[in-house]
């Protein structure tokens, strides 16, 4: 096979085929080709790739993957990891998170965090003469500042009661249709938190630090109650206060905080899970440090009592039957599963759980991570309990071997140094 096949095949295969075909699969399918394989000019493909990754430019009005921010477990844990260093924390919201492109004729197009377009999901605009009017969800055309004429911003959506002035928990936003909404249909305002601006007035900002481009965002925009607002944030490194701001976070419905560095490697990174970004969520304190995104490949049919799996009764109605249209005769070639396990049905990688669980370990049965922190060994989750279904990720965006066996290790760490502190209190 030549390389202009294996690239028409790849770019083939990363559109939505509905054939059960994946960015994952090819690359798999192609590695195993290619692993005895020496290019005599890698080098300079190699060469050639840095240059033109140095020279790309944002564009305009396509959408660039958000940076990602990596667990912690504790306050404590965010100062030593920052010690030295300048960073800012801010609610974590629970919302959907929404990349917002304002062009210059005043059109709008909002894209999903897997760059799909939403903008039929919020029809805040309609067209009036020779300009655009904001209508009941978000007065960006209130909010922005005259001189503004252009932006990107990254932002979180959320369900919001305007009347208590709060915010409303991720299910409720979950209820409103993905396209087509029709505005005397909505029953479920929303509230955008703005939160980055990656572009303003033709100028990129990737590569500003994140304290210029808060303050660009400061200056650009006025808050609109009930409508739109800057993320809570808050600059400290004081532990008490850091551990207050967490619980008022937690009191006003949010997930917890993300915590990233200000003026020192506070670059956008698209697309990477940064060091220089952590989260803080109140479901760390007593778990395995994160929530993993998972995708149900196969399933038992249910004996006796359902007990301590995070899903109600009408959960698994409709779970059972978004899934039964996904039901395949024999698993895919690239699922591994080990020979001990025997499932009733499997299904298309379809779908994205986030789930979470009291801690990770080591299991000869399950294959996650298999071979990364044990040579014949997986990992598996002790208690996993259902915490909502992920529309806004597709397969490719869940949780890789290698973030599950990152979570291990840490979680290893961590219960080293809490018996260690057990160990100093008995002294």
């Amino acid at each position: 096979m030549t390389a202009n096949r294996y690239t028409l095949f790849a770019s083939s295969g990363l559109s939505k085929m509905r054939i059960g075909l994946a960015e994952k699969t090819v690359l798999v399918a192609l590695g195993q080709h290619l692993h005895t394989q020496k290019c005599s000019g890698l080098h300079l493909l190699k060469l050639k790739f840095l240059h033109r990754m140095r020279g790309m430019q944002f564009l305009f009005g396509v959408p660039v993957g958000p940076m990602l921010a990596k667990p912690t477990k504790s306050v404590s844990e965010i100062l030593d990891k920052f010690q030295g260093i300048e960073f800012t924390c801010e609610y974590k919201y629970d919302g959907e998170q929404a990349q917002i492109h304002y062009m210059e004729d005043g059109s709008i197009e909002i894209y999903s965090r897997n760059a799909e377009r939403n903008t039929g999901k919020y029809p805040m605009w309609l067209w009036q003469g020779q300009a655009f009017k904001a209508v009941h969800i978000i007065c960006l055309a209130d909010s922005k500042r005259p001189a503004v004429s252009s932006f990107v911003l990254d932002c979180e959506i959320v369900a919001y009661d305007r009347e208590k002035k709060k915010i409303l928990p991720f299910q409720v936003l979950s209820t409103r249709a993905r396209k087509g909404v029709i505005l005397s249909d909505i029953k479920v305002a929303v509230c955008t938190f703005a939160f980055d601006i990656l572009y303003i007035n033709g100028r990129p900002l990737l590569h500003e630090q994140l304290k210029v481009r808060r303050e660009e965002l400061y200056k650009s925009f006025d808050e609109e109650p009930g409508e739109f607002y800057f993320a809570t944030t808050i600059t400290s490194n004081d532990l008490e206060e850091i551990q207050k701001f967490l619980e008022n976070a937690v009191s006003s419905s949010c997930e917890g905080l993300i915590i990233k560095t200000l003026d020192k490697d506070a670059t956008y990174e698209p697309s990477k899970r940064s060091n220089n970004w952590l989260k803080l969520k109140k479901d760390y304190m007593d778990s395995i440090g994160d929530t993993l995104d998972l995708v149900p490949i196969a399933a038992f049919h249910g004996r006796g009592k359902r007990t301590g799996t995070g899903f109600s009764e009408l959960q698994l109605e409709e779970r059972s039957e978004s899934l039964r249209s996904k039901v395949i005769a024999r698993p895919k070639p690239y699922y591994r599963v080990s020979d001990s396990m025997n499932p009733d049905v499997w299904f298309e990688p379809a779908e994205v759980w986030e789930v979470k669980a009291a801690d990770l370990s080591i299991s000869p049965v399950h294959r996650a991570a298999s071979g990364v922190v044990d040579p014949n060994k997986g990992i598996s989750l002790r208690f996993p309990r259902l915490v909502r279904v992920r529309d806004d990720k597709n397969p490719e965006q869940a949780t890789n071997s290698d973030q599950v066996a990152e979570m291990y290790r840490a979680q290893k760490i961590n219960h080293m140094h809490n018996n260690k502190e057990d160990d100093d209190d008995d002294d």
